[in-house]
């Protein structure tokens, strides 16, 4: 680093001193990067929502979520069920009796789902 003497000659002559010249460059490169990024942040924050699979029933058996956000099915019932697309988008997969299984919505997922075991187990997302 420059001594004091050196700092004065270079800010005499209408220089900056190297420093100087590095500070402004990492702060026009933060500001920058800020700058760069399109998306807001509170849209990168994924939702979560909870659905449970009792007697049969998807409670709740409608849910409004955004592409990305998560839904965890808990399975309360005596008995194996899915949550499967009806397009087939996505699956959860057998989500055995006591267990919960928990999948990211994609960008346009189907909107109605139901259980392959018992189809006449309805649910639907929007």
């Amino acid at each position: 680093m420059p001594g004091k003497t050196e700092l004065s000659k270079q800010v005499v002559n209408n220089q900056l001193p190297d420093i100087s010249r590095r500070n402004w460059l990492f702060r026009v490169m933060q500001l920058g990067g800020a700058l760069a990024l399109p998306v807001p942040l509170v849209s990168l924050a994924a939702q979560q929502y909870k659905v449970s699979i009792q007697s049969f029933a998807f409670v709740p058996a409608q849910l409004k979520v955004a592409p990305g956000d998560q839904i965890t099915w808990f399975n309360e019932d005596i008995v194996p069920h899915t949550a499967t697309a009806k397009d087939h988008s996505w699956d959860t997969g057998i989500i055995e009796p006591g267990q919960q299984v928990t999948v990211q919505i994609p960008a346009g997922a189907g909107a109605e789902y139901y259980c392959l075991y018992h189809p006449m187990m309805l649910g639907s997302i929007s």
